[in-house]
């Protein structure tokens, strides 16, 4: 399996490094079946680009304070507040989509949504 993660996603490493990422991807993928077979989560976990890395590492590699010009900030922050005052129009501010998972509990919702998609380093996920 870890072949074919390096394969897919055009891991190099150095030979020093070779076990260590192993050793950390086996973990992942451990802790990612175990998450699968919990029946109380409503969401599945999969490996990625990222499946040989640890969570130090991913944090000290993608969170953090990005700064955003003013311009950029106060446009988004309209944005967020049109969007919330939309919601809440009629009062309600639960969508349809949610409602009808509600009204609905059977129904496998997920072919409605597209697959997660790597948005890369933009920086956008504040």
């Amino acid at each position: 399996m870890f072949g074919a993660f390096v394969n897919k996603f055009g891991k190099v490493y150095e030979r020093d490094d070779l076990l260590q990422r192993y050793a950390v991807f086996k973990e992942n993928l451990q802790r990612i079946k175990e998450h699968n077979q919990r029946s109380d989560v409503t969401h599945k976990l999969a490996i990625n680009t990222f499946g040989d890395l640890t969570l130090e590492e991913m944090q000290k590699r993608f969170s953090g304070f990005r700064p955003v010009s003013p311009t950029l900030h106060r446009k988004a922050a309209q944005s967020a507040a049109a969007a919330r005052g939309a919601l809440r129009a009629d009062g309600d501010a639960s969508d349809a989509s949610s409602k009808a998972a509600h009204k609905y509990p059977d129904v496998d919702w997920s072919s409605l949504y597209p697959s997660v998609k790597d948005q890369g380093m933009c920086g956008s996920c504040w």
